[in-house]
């Protein structure tokens, strides 16, 4: 009887760990996809770290030009961001990405503080059909996109992109890095250039106790078109941005812990055929998560990295009676 339950015992020991395994194998299979009932919020706080007071001051459409400008001690802008799940199909889910700028400066560009002759850029507006000036000289417009990923890869689908008559993407979306990342440099699609960018690996970095792994990309995007000329004087200026960003992945999932983002707009004003480049603005932006959050996503890390061991353990402590019992029962009859 004591034998018989030994054996007994281990076949249910070895039945539990495979059917666990199963089960941990499905549950991580879909941890790791992206769902259509996926939901990310997070809010970034963001705050001016340079402001050139000799010029940018907050907008005035009643201003001329003339006099000296000043600008407010500071600028504090707040971001939220949310990518939602909207619906899926043929190994795709579509996704709706908005930001909204909560608060943000308003700003104009004096064109003519230490260049004679030169003018003020009024930003906003610009002449019909040209691209809007970006944030922070436009009005406030929330960023709102959809994007197309691979459920299981989370890269852009191209496919689906032509389906719907869109211009292609590629690599991956910006802040949903893809799962069991490497160290190594990865694509990062952005808008605003309608082209990708290299994600490069920066090392590993600890997260609220969590080891993540720190990816640094960055952009510059030129206006295509002066924000002031002068063609009597010969006097031009042109606006560009450079945004640089450094995420914190954690490897496994790819979750996104920490994010910081520096943007920083430089003015180019030509004048007798002699560029001279000025940086007028910066600011930063960052997002980490809290420790409350931090707790609970490592319990599932837990499970996602030691399931399998766990249930191959119930499979190896359930094989070692059963094959301990019919030694013995081998032997017995042998004996008999």
């Amino acid at each position: 009887m004591r034998l018989k339950a030994l054996i007994a015992i281990g076949v249910v020991l070895i039945v539990l760990g495979l059917t666990l395994n199963f089960y941990f194998q499905a549950r991580t299979s879909d941890e790791l996809t992206l769902s259509a009932d996926f939901e990310h919020d997070f809010t970034s706080n963001g705050a001016s770290s340079y402001v050139n007071r000799d010029y940018l001051f907050p907008y005035d459409p009643t201003y001329n030009g003339s006099g000296v400008s000043t600008a407010s001690s500071n600028y504090t802008t707040e971001t939220e961001t949310t990518i939602t799940g909207m619906g899926s199909g043929s190994g795709y889910v579509e996704f709706s990405y908005v930001k909204e700028i909560i608060e943000q400066p308003t700003l104009l560009i004096d064109v003519n503080t230490g260049v004679l002759p030169g003018g003020v850029a009024v930003l906003p507006p610009m002449s019909p059909g040209m691209p809007a000036i970006p944030y922070p000289f436009e009005p406030y417009q929330p960023t709102n996109s959809t994007m197309y990923l691979d459920e299981k890869n989370w890269t852009y689908r191209t496919d689906v992109y032509e389906e719907h008559g869109l211009p292609a993407r590629t690599g991956y979306a910006r802040s949903v890095f893809t799962h069991h990342l490497k160290q190594q440099s990865y694509p990062v699609y952005i808008g605003a250039i309608q082209n990708t960018t290299i994600a490069r690996f920066e090392g590993v970095v600890e997260v609220q106790g969590i080891e993540t792994y720190m990816y640094n990309y960055s952009y510059t995007f030129d206006i295509p078109f002066p924000i002031y000329t002068n063609q009597t004087t010969g006097f031009t200026a042109f606006l560009n941005f450079t945004e640089s960003t450094n995420e914190c992945h954690e490897p496994t999932t790819g979750a996104l812990l920490r994010q910081s983002t520096t943007l920083t707009y430089h003015l180019t004003t030509i004048s007798g055929g002699q560029p001279n480049t000025v940086e007028i603005y910066s600011e930063s932006n960052d997002y980490e998560i809290s420790q409350d959050d931090a707790d609970s996503f490592s319990s599932a890390l837990f499970w996602i990295r030691n399931s399998s061991t766990v249930a191959w353990t119930l499979v190896l402590l359930g094989l070692a009676p059963v094959v301990v019992g019919f030694v013995i029962v081998i032997k017995a009859r042998r004996q008999s």
